[in-house]
């Protein structure tokens, strides 16, 4: 039999990392992390995201995301942990000089709340009760790394996934091994355009994401 995986999805840095900006947002994470481990049998998904809001340039985002989190509801074995985001004003440095002759700037800065912290938890829990063989982190954030490494030393082999590709993005977390997510693993893990929730509602791929 071969080894249970558990699998742990940071889901914004997965979209920002290899899926904004192209046809594979009607992702069934599920079948990517068996594509991406073909040799060991998934057990479960972790899918940790936030709530988005409308913005004024995109007053529909809110509605696609709630579509795509109820679509994730119909693949047996994947579970969404929700976080939410917060917008504060902050003080950040800017290339510009500005009027005082400093480089600082009132900005309001959006930022990602809870998710990392259930992530990490999440995986430190199962680790240390034994809920699986190993484990697949997908993310690229190098705060992750104490939680991976607590995880091995419970005896788990840790398979990181840096989903970004660009210059200057490195692999930043080190487990027992590694993987790359390539355009082909997102082709053959989209949804049907149609899928249908445990009542029978059918639920259908956001038009703005292509047929």
């Amino acid at each position: 039999m071969p080894p249970t995986t558990n699998v742990y999805i940071d889901g914004f840095n997965l979209y920002k990392g290899c899926i904004s900006g192209t046809p594979y947002k009607w992702l069934n994470p599920f079948h990517l992390a068996e594509l991406l481990l073909c040799d060991h049998s998934v057990r479960e998904v972790n899918y940790f995201t936030a709530i988005v809001k409308d913005r004024v340039e995109d007053p529909q985002q809110s509605q696609r995301q709630d579509t795509y989190l109820k679509a994730l509801e119909t693949i047996p074995g994947v579970v969404a942990h929700l976080g939410h985001f917060r917008t504060r004003k902050k003080r950040v440095w800017v290339l510009q000089e500005q009027s005082d002759g400093g480089h600082f700037a009132t900005a309001k800065v959006t930022e990602e709340k809870g998710t990392d912290v259930m992530l990490a938890t999440r995986l430190v829990w199962d680790a240390c009760h034994q809920m699986m063989h190993r484990a697949l982190v997908v993310t690229n954030d190098s705060d992750f790394q104490a939680s991976i490494e607590l995880a091995m030393g419970e005896g788990i082999d840790v398979v990181t996934v840096n989903p970004h590709h660009h210059v200057g993005q490195r692999d930043h977390l080190k487990g027992t091994d590694h993987r790359r997510i390539r355009r082909g693993h997102l082709e053959r893990s989209q949804l049907p355009s149609t899928v249908h929730a445990a009542d029978g509602t059918q639920i259908r791929k956001p038009v703005e994401w292509g047929p």
